[in-house]
C-alpha cells in the first residue's frame, strides 16, 4: 500500500472529517518553505534550496573538496534532505558534511513521493 491510498484510508475510515489530509498538506508545505525559516528542503526547489546535500555523484568533489563550502557540482533537482535536527528549525544547515541532516537518504524520499502523489490525487497542492 502506498502513501496515496493510506491517505485516502485515514480520510475514509478513521477521521471522514480530513485530519490526514490537513496534516499531510501542512506538512508538504513545510517541507517546501512554509516554515519559520522560510527556506525548502527540496533540492532544486523554491527559496534559499540546499546546495550541498550530502551525495557522492551531486556534490562532484572527492575527499579534498567534500569540506569547500561550495555548492554541489550537480543539482540533484527534487532529492529531499534530512532537515533539521531538533525542533529548532534554525538547527537545519546546508553542509554536505553534516549528513544527518542533507542526506537524501531513499525511506524518506520515497514517503516523499507518495506523500506529493497523494497531494496531487486529492487536489490539495
Amino acid at each position: 500500500m502506498c502513501s496515496s491510498d493510506l491517505g485516502v484510508v485515514a480520510d475514509s475510515l478513521i477521521d471522514p472529517g480530513g485530519t490526514y489530509s490537513r496534516l499531510a498538506r501542512d506538512t508538504m508545505q513545510y517541507i517546501l518553505g512554509a516554515n519559520p525559516r522560510q527556506s525548502s528542503y527540496v533540492v532544486g526547489y523554491g527559496t534559499n534550496a540546499p546546495q550541498q546535500p550530502h551525495h557522492r555523484g551531486a556534490s562532484g568533489v572527492g575527499w579534498e573538496g567534500f569540506q569547500n563550502g561550495l555548492p554541489n557540482a550537480h543539482v540533484l533537482y527534487g532529492a529531499l534532505v534530512g532537515g533539521p535536527g531538533s525542533a529548532n528549525d534554525f538547527d537545519y544547515v546546508d553542509r554536505r558534511s553534516d549528513y544527518m541532516r542533507n542526506e537524501v537518504a531513499i525511506d524518506y524520499n520515497a514517503g516523499f513521493s507518495g506523500a506529493l502523489a497523494y497531494m496531487v490525487q486529492q487536489g490539495l497542492g
